[in-house]
């Protein structure tokens, strides 16, 4: 089946740029290529993980990763599982592009003050959502989903990976009135209010919400939002 217009247009890449969570704003074409994406003709394109993981190391040394299985599968919670993965990255400050070329900026292991950045983000897998050929494989799957999830907000890539995605990309998700998700409440009362102390009065204000009362009303972009900004600010919150 030939790709619509519109599926073409969304996988056009030269004139589009991401903005990774150090502020560095990079041409997707420099580091991605079609062969990156999936393209489906009536949703659009779905980036791979491989894709992010390469980029992310293009862009950034990765000095550590940790995985936490949250939640394992079994009958009482309809087989799902649910992983947390952190990055800790610094900052390649001459990357690489996919041609093999630099853009001749100084290298981040100069001796430079260069800044380390650490984030997080969480998914699930059950039988609700799971790709066909995963129906043996929830925790693995769970993981890799996460995995993307930090890649490409870290990477400021606007493209949902292909591993989120379940047998239909055409799950009706409205992200601005949806409720947040379970697991992503998990992870932040687990990691940011109990790990380091993240006071909901310092939740309100990030999250630019001064009555809110609990996580569960906060939508899912507005949940994805507040997460990216405990990241990036959760030196100054923490005093460290």
């Amino acid at each position: 089946m030939a790709r619509s217009k519109t599926a073409e247009q969304k996988l056009a890449l030269d004139d589009k740029t991401f903005k990774t969570i150090d502020g560095r704003e990079i041409t997707l074409s420099d580091h991605f290529d079609s062969k990156d994406f999936v393209v489906d003709d009536e949703n659009g394109s779905f980036v791979k993980h491989d894709a992010l993981m390469r980029v992310c190391k293009e862009l950034f040394y990765i000095l550590g990763r940790d995985v936490n299985i949250v939640q394992t599968p079994d009958r009482t919670n309809n087989m799902c599982a649910t992983a947390v993965v952190t990055y800790i990255l610094e900052p390649r400050m001459r990357y690489v592009k996919s041609d093999g070329k630099s853009d001749g900026k100084s290298d981040g292991k100069s001796g430079m003050n260069i800044r380390t950045y650490t984030f997080s983000s969480s998914a699930d897998c059950y039988y609700g959502n799971h790709p066909p050929h995963c129906d043996r494989y929830f925790t693995a799957m769970a993981e890799t989903r996460a995995s993307g999830r930090a890649l490409r907000f870290l990477l400021g890539v606007n493209f949902c990976t292909k591993e989120e995605i379940a047998g239909n990309p055409t799950d009706n998700i409205d992200a601005d009135n949806d409720p947040i998700k379970p697991n992503t409440v998990m992870l932040i009362e687990k990691k940011f209010m109990g790990q380091h102390g993240i006071t909901i009065e310092q939740i309100r204000e990030q999250a630019k919400k001064p009555e809110l009362g609990t996580l569960e009303e906060l939508t899912i972009a507005e949940g994805a939002k507040l997460i990216q900004k405990l990241n990036r600010n959760l030196v100054k919150l923490t005093g460290g």
